[in-house]
């Protein structure tokens, strides 16, 4: 995932940025992006300026995770893995919910041995249609012996990631803002499934969206109308009206 910023200016005198998320990964998203999306930070894991071509800021995961990697592999054979570094998505093992991914994101499918990947590791993501099986995968890699040194989540129905320890959505939201010179007490997130919680939670004002899953409800200031039903939009409309303040 990759979250990049447009700005607005000269709406009812607002300055209004807007972080958004798409669904494509690392700088492939750069070559996509329009001239006027300035920055990126993608998977929470990077920010990225486009006018310097350059990451500002850039986690990696220990090489300790091959242990988790590994193990999932023999206790959960049917997981699809893929392994995301700065350059490039690898499919370490496929299934029908990595086919899906792929679908929806438009990524190559490039396949790969574990050790055949050079680079620095900046998460790794794991794939299933079934429930039960992410449940059995989320216990296998939270009762690891190494599962202290990493931070795991859940970002979609089907996905489940190893990220470093510390990285999420939240830390990048403020990470971001401290770029831009933005103060924490005029931002405000909108989100929908799990991964969102940290960064609702570190904007001044969050939002769920209507068909947000009950996590992202509980944490959040309001709930708007769907996702489907050009949530942020209306959110803007509303910051631009005045009818939600900062």
């Amino acid at each position: 995932y990759t979250f990049c910023y447009i700005q607005f200016k000269n709406i009812n005198n607002l300055k209004i940025i807007v972080m958004a998320e798409l669904k494509i990964s690392g700088r492939m998203s750069v070559k996509k992006l329009k001239e006027n999306f300035k920055n990126e930070f993608g998977g929470t894991l990077r920010i990225y300026d486009g006018r310097e071509k350059k990451y500002l800021w850039l986690a990696s995961l220990p090489k300790e995770v091959a242990e988790l990697v590994y193990g999932v592999c023999e206790e959960l054979p049917g997981m699809g893995i893929q392994i995301n570094t700065e350059n490039q998505v690898y499919f370490l093992k496929d299934n029908p919910a990595m086919v899906h991914f792929r679908a929806v994101t438009g990524l190559p499918n490039i396949p790969c041995e574990y050790d055949e990947v050079k680079e620095p590791i900046l998460k790794i993501v794991f794939a299933h249609e079934d429930e039960e099986e992410i449940l059995k995968l989320a216990a296998f890699l939270g009762h690891h012996p190494g599962a202290s040194k990493f931070d795991f989540i859940r970002s979609e129905r089907r996905l489940y990631e190893i990220l470093p320890k510390g990285v999420g959505k939240g830390n990048a939201l403020l990470k971001m803002a401290e770029l831009l010179g933005i103060d924490r007490n005029k931002t405000v997130a909108v989100g929908d499934y799990n991964n969102d919680v940290s960064m609702i939670r570190n904007a001044k004002v969050g939002f769920a969206v209507a068909n947000a899953v009950g996590e992202v409800k509980a944490v959040a200031d309001y709930i708007t109308v769907s996702n489907n039903e050009s949530a942020i939009a209306r959110i803007i409309d509303q910051l631009a009206q005045g009818s939600i303040t900062l």
